[in-house]
Parts: C-alpha cells; sequence; structure tokens
C-alpha cells in the first residue's frame, strides 16, 4: 500500500505549528492558501506526482464510486480544491485542539474521525489521555479521508514524550519541541533578548522563575483533580510528576486543594 505518510516527522511537525500561528484558514490570502496547499503535497503527498503510486493509493484506499471521480479529477490536473480543502478541515478540527491543549484544556479528539473517541488534556510536557482509536473511518469525500489520516498522524505525535509543541513565552508562537534536552522557551533571538533580564536583574529572575515553576505544578494538579474522575487521578498525577516521591505529591495536591477552598466563594447566611 502506498505510504501516506512519507514526511520528516519534524518537518510534518513544523508545518502543524505553522498552522496553529497562523489566521483561521478563511483570513489567509489567496497567496497563503496556495503556498500551504503546495507544502501540504510536497511534504504529506508526494506519491501525487507519481501516477502510478497515485493510482496505486486510488484503488487501495478508495471506494470505485470514489475513485472513478478522483481519477478524473487528477488526469485533468484537478487536486487543489481536494488539497485546499483538506488544509482547510486541518486548520478547522486539528489546529484549534492544538491551541486548546497549549491552553491547558480537556479536549475530545475529532469523534467523526475515528470510530472512538479519546479525551486528551497537558500537563506541563506531558499529555494525558483517556480512551482508545481503534481506527479510521471510511469517508465518502476524498478530502476528508485525507484529513482524517492527517488527523491520525498528528494525534500519534501529540503522544510523543515530552510534547512536541509550546508557545514562545513573548509573541506566543507555536514552537516545535525537541525530544531531548531543555524546553525552547523562546522562538527567536529577538524574542530571547526581552525574556531574558540583565545580570543585575538575573538573581530575582530566577527566584521569580522557581515561583512560577512551583505555582504552573500547583495550577497542574488543580486541573487534574478538577478534570479527571477521582479513581484516575493519582494515575494522571504520577504522569505528570514521574520523579516525584510520593510525600511531595501529597504536598502538591494538599496545596492545591486548599487554594481551591480559598477560592472558593462562601456561601451567604446558613
Amino acid at each position: 500500500m502506498v505510504d501516506v505518510f512519507m514526511a520528516n516527522p519534524e518537518e510534518e511537525l513544523e508545518f502543524w505549528a505553522q498552522l496553529a500561528s497562523l489566521p483561521p484558514f478563511e483570513n489567509l490570502t489567496e497567496e497563503q492558501k496556495a503556498s500551504l496547499v503546495g507544502d501540504l503535497q510536497r511534504i504529506f503527498f508526494p506519491w501525487l506526482n507519481d501516477p502510478v503510486a497515485a493510482r496505486q493509493f486510488f484503488v487501495e484506499v478508495l471506494s470505485p464510486e470514489l475513485r472513478q471521480g478522483i481519477e478524473k479529477d487528477y488526469q485533468a490536473g484537478g487536486m487543489k480544491p481536494h488539497l485546499e480543502r483538506t488544509l482547510s478541515t486541518l486548520m478547522s478540527e486539528g489546529v484549534p485542539k492544538i491551541l486548546e491543549l497549549l491552553g491547558g484544556k480537556k479536549v475530545l479528539w475529532p469523534s467523526w474521525a475515528f470510530e472512538t473517541q479519546v479525551a486528551l488534556m497537558l500537563e506541563g510536557r506531558v499529555l494525558l489521555e483517556s480512551g482508545a482509536v481503534r481506527q479510521t473511518r471510511q469517508h465518502q469525500e476524498f478530502s476528508t479521508q485525507l484529513a482524517a489520516r492527517l488527523l491520525a498522524e498528528l494525534l500519534r505525535f501529540l503522544r510523543r514524550k515530552p510534547f512536541p509543541f509550546r508557545r514562545c513565552r513573548i509573541c506566543k508562537k507555536v514552537m516545535v519541541q525537541a525530544v531531548r534536552g531543555k524546553p525552547k522557551l523562546y522562538c527567536s533571538e529577538v524574542c530571547r533578548s526581552k525574556g531574558i533580564p540583565f545580570a543585575a536583574k538575573r538573581t530575582e529572575h530566577v527566584r521569580e522563575r522557581r515561583r512560577e515553576k512551583r505555582q504552573e505544578e500547583i495550577e497542574n494538579v488543580r486541573r487534574i483533580l478538577q478534570a479527571w474522575p477521582e479513581d484516575e487521578q493519582w494515575k494522571m498525577i504520577h504522569k505528570v510528576f514521574p520523579d516525584k516521591s510520593r510525600r511531595a505529591l501529597v504536598q502538591l495536591v494538599n496545596k492545591a486543594k486548599q487554594q481551591q477552598q480559598n477560592e472558593t466563594p462562601v456561601g451567604k447566611g446558613v
């Protein structure tokens, strides 16, 4: 069978990061759409340039009814509208999920694309998951089939440890994170120069970063306590903080519960 995913993994992730940093599809210029469609074909579907490989894919994947129309479009050089609709679906279905995860929200992966649904939530650099995706559904439109396959591939990458995306601290652009080493905090030297203080303020900056990290850990635990059933909470907390002792985790949970209680409005009158 023709491999739909012939892309370099890092190139594929950079493409998704680029989409996540752009305005919605309907707000793009025609030049931007044309450039992105070209990148989409080059990265994910280079076999469309090979008539033998393209026909093999059509035969193996598409129903006879759908294949007949697509082969006519292919022979007439009319694949651009299909790829443009695929791009539109990726930007309306895949990109919001990336942004919601980066924003700390619990998301349901597009149920129309798969046989079963999966719930996802990002805590720190760890993706928490409940449910399972069994297989990609068959769809009646060629562009929808392509989009469903790419969403399945995106889900596979989102499960990578650590999580492959992060926002720049300064401009909030979505960046690809390396598998090894420290997390990338800035998208460019310009943003880095704005984010790192002068030497005179560096000690204060380090203290502040430690406080921020501690508070981020507490917020991660609070979101887990709010978003996941009680019988799954400790499992999720251990996944997010695998190197912390049980004592440290208990302290984190107690601190999270305490902050939550302090923020809960007190009922009027008894």
